[in-house]
């Protein structure tokens, strides 16, 4: 799939208003779950994705939030600062980046951190599965 329309079914499935809002809130999302996983793991996801979003995980990649920055509430508020929405807006539009990502890669995404990302990261990735 390519990368416009991937943007435009994050685009529609987040309610966004448009395509570059819809481009931020995916590379704002990946990049900061490059932050959040090991290096290893960030590039095993980088290899499943389609180029343009395999490089915002690889940007988040060695920039580790660090170990004390391990639950959901923090990764969402990180989200929320960096797109300047309100920190449910952010739950939402990851959770819809992460559905959306994980179906276009057939389930990479949820299968490839499992047990890398903090449990209730993974739980926010895991809810963008159904």
């Amino acid at each position: 799939m390519r990368y416009e329309q991937l943007t435009r079914l994050v685009q529609t499935r987040a309610r966004l208003a448009s395509a570059d809002d819809a481009a931020r809130a995916t590379s704002i999302t990946l990049c900061a779950l490059g932050e959040r996983v090991p290096d290893t793991v960030a590039a095993t996801l980088a290899e499943r994705l389609p180029p343009d979003l395999a490089a915002h995980v690889r940007d988040g990649a060695g920039h580790p939030l660090g170990k004390d920055a391990p639950l959901a509430d923090d990764f969402v508020a990180l989200l929320a600062e960096r797109a300047s929405i309100d920190a449910l807006r952010a739950a939402s539009v990851a959770r819809t980046v992460f559905r959306v990502v994980d179906v276009e890669t057939g389930g990479g995404l949820a299968q490839r951190a499992r047990g890398v990302l903090p449990e209730d990261v993974r739980d926010l990735v895991a809810r963008g599965r159904r």
